[in-house]
């Protein structure tokens, strides 16, 4: 049986469920080319996370506008990534759920649900000690750790970004993202702290490029965007799906701590300066502490733009302190677990 696999993938404010989704899609199709995906967005901006993926956008969550997606597309395995559906998926298609680790409350309402009881399979998208909770005795066999679900770069991607955004090998070059930029206040709190920091490294880096991606769900941050873009040295862009092949050949990532940023930054083995997000169910604190704790990120101060500016200003100045955290990160490689993960997925689909 040639499996069909459609992948849910929710969020209005960030990429995260997109990127993810797109990953394990990827992954799907190259391990077995017959497979057919799907991948069901509910904003329409969630495109730049899935450009090369078969993707629907709706927002029509309720259960005749998904059982016509689902009568269309004929799934036998349908994925939903972080979230679990509510009474409007109620079809009756095998599922699997990627259970990505979250705040303890949110854990244990998850841990509790009768939905999770309905998965055909759980992928958890960490190494086993990283998720940090027990898993319920009777969902153990189910349940696969994947290790990281993550992008990858390669030399001819890079050559692209060169090219795209005319890098000269050799020049100082600073990427700062907020991930999807819909989560208003840390992404505008990132982006000036950025602001607040470029006439300095600018001065200090002569001839930097800095590209400053806002993302494409950032409709509050055009004011501050429209004054970064004034800034010299420093060009703004809403998003690009080739992100991580920039932060490869970057010296220096500047990002909040989503969990696609954060493994694409231990991918690539790049420095990072780190300002988490507040977050309902994410704890990013938590996720940048861990990568500081490895020696590759510093964490700003989220409460000061200016002493996290002075942060973000002495990391980019010192060559010494990069090389050492580039070697950190090259001392922890990320492991892939997209191949493992499309294994589990193609096995549950037949």
């Amino acid at each position: 049986m040639t499996a069909r696999v459609l992948f849910h993938c929710a969020g209005r404010r960030g990429l995260g469920h997109a990127m993810r989704g797109a990953n394990l899609a990827r992954a799907v199709t190259a391990a077995d080319a017959r497979a057919a995906v799907l991948m069901h967005v509910t904003s329409a901006a969630a495109r730049v996370a899935c450009p090369d993926v078969p993707w629907v956008p709706s927002d029509d969550l309720t259960p005749a506008g998904w059982r016509a997606l689902v009568a269309a597309f004929r799934p036998s395995l349908v994925v939903f990534d972080t979230m679990l559906p509510d009474a409007w998926a109620d079809d009756r298609s095998p599922r699997a759920f990627v259970w990505r680790r979250s705040v303890e409350a949110r854990h244990e309402s998850i841990a509790a649900s009768a939905g999770l009881q309905r998965m055909r399979l759980v992928l958890v998208p960490h190494e086993e000690g990283e998720f940090g909770y027990p898993l319920p005795a009777d969902l153990a066999p189910r349940t696969v750790f994947t290790g990281p679900i993550v992008r990858g770069s390669d030399p001819d991607g890079q050559a692209r970004v060169r090219i795209r955004y005319g890098l000269p090998a050799g020049a100082p070059l600073i990427v700062s993202t907020t991930g999807g930029g819909g989560f208003e206040g840390s992404a505008e709190r990132l982006l000036e702290v950025a602001m607040a920091a470029q006439e300095r490294l600018a001065a200090g880096l002569p001839g930097l490029r800095h590209l400053v991606f806002p993302g494409p769900l950032s409709p509050g941050t055009g004011p501050i965007a429209a004054r970064l873009a004034a800034q010299p040295g420093l060009t703004v862009v809403d998003a690009d799906p080739d992100l991580v092949h920039l932060m490869a050949i970057a010296d220096l990532v500047v990002a909040e701590a989503g969990y696609n940023t954060v493994q694409e930054i231990r991918e690539v083995a790049v420095p990072a300066f780190l300002l988490p997000g507040d977050r309902t169910y994410d704890d990013q604190a938590r996720r940048a502490d861990d990568l500081a704790r490895l020696g590759v990120a510093r964490v700003g101060d989220r409460s000061s733009t200016t002493a996290a500016a002075d942060t973000l200003v002495a990391l980019a100045l010192d060559r010494a302190a990069l090389a050492t955290m580039r070697a950190c990160a090259k001392a922890h490689p990320s492991r892939a677990g997209n191949a493992r993960a499309a294994a589990a997925l193609l096995d549950a689909a037949q």
